[in-house]
Order: C-alpha cells, then structure tokens, then sequence
C-alpha cells in the first residue's frame, strides 16, 4: 500500500471544527502526517475490498479524522480497542465518523454541563448577594412627601401615634 500521507487532503481539510469549537493544541489537524500513518495502521487490520480506490477510500478517512482531537483518532484507529478490534468489515468513512462521535458525546456532553453549572452558580451567588443587602425602607416622612408628589392630599401624620410608628 502507498503512503496514505502523499494523497492527504488539501489543507482544505478543515482545521476548524464542523462543531463550532476551536481546535484545540491536540488537535488531529495540526498532525496530519500521524493520523495518516494511523489510517493506514487501521486499514491493514482489514481485508481489502475489491473495487476500492485505497487512495481515495484513505484520504477521505484522514479527511474525517482531521476534524477530532488526536486522543479520538487514536483511540478510533488503535487495532486492540478501536475500530478493527469492533468491527469485522472495513470500516466505511460513515463508520468512521459515527464512531468519532460517539467517542466525542461524552466530552461535549461534559462540557456543555459545566456551562450550565457555571450559570448556576453565578445566578446563585446573585441571589445571595441580593438578599446580603438589607433593603432600606422608607420613613414616614419620606411616604408623606411620596403621596403628596403622586397627588394625594389630606395624607398627613395622626398626631396621637406614638413616635416610634411615625
């Protein structure tokens, strides 16, 4: 079998997730050469089917891989616990990427959780916060002066209360 790495996508192999997430350090796009190294490590495991371009069939392998951390590529591409130790055939590209998502569900899962926990707790330290702070309340001179301003006439103190209900 050839080198998978000479028929690598063009640099048109997103190095963007499609998720909308930025790639991170460990990124399978930024070792392009190694995922290809374990596509063809993957592909050996397997049978050859007849027909198959193995050039085209590799690059389009090493196009999806691209798009995962390398930790996702190797655990998907190693021979004991990855594809060829699940699968009998080989794996097609939608395979391929099926199994990648699966391996990344749980991440974004985890992430997405620690968004809302986030959210959580700062919508909590909110309340606290709020309810830290007495609220100042109106004396009743304050409330004459209030009423008056929204037109009540005649509000006035009754002389008799005691001063400390005034």
């Amino acid at each position: 079998m050839d080198p998978i790495s000479k028929h690598l996508p063009v640099t048109g192999a997103s190095a963007k997730p499609r998720d909308g997430t930025k790639p991170s350090t460990d990124s399978a796009a930024s070792a392009p050469e190694q995922v290809a190294l374990l596509v063809e490590r993957m592909l050996r495991c397997f049978h050859r089917k007849e027909g198959v371009d193995p050039q085209v069939f590799a690059s389009a392998i090493v196009g999806i891989l691209l798009d995962y951390p390398m930790e996702i590529v190797m655990e998907i591409t190693d021979p004991i616990h990855g594809l060829p130790a699940r699968q009998q055939f080989m794996p097609s590209p939608y395979d391929v990427r099926q199994a990648c998502e699966a391996r990344m569900r749980p991440r974004r899962e985890s992430a997405a959780r620690q968004v809302r926990v986030k959210a959580q707790l700062d919508e909590r330290k909110a309340i606290a916060d709020q309810r830290a702070a007495p609220e100042r309340k109106q004396t009743l001179a304050e409330i004459q002066v209030e009423m008056r301003q929204r037109g009540l006439k005649g509000f006035t103190v009754i002389p008799d209360l005691p001063e400390w209900l005034r």
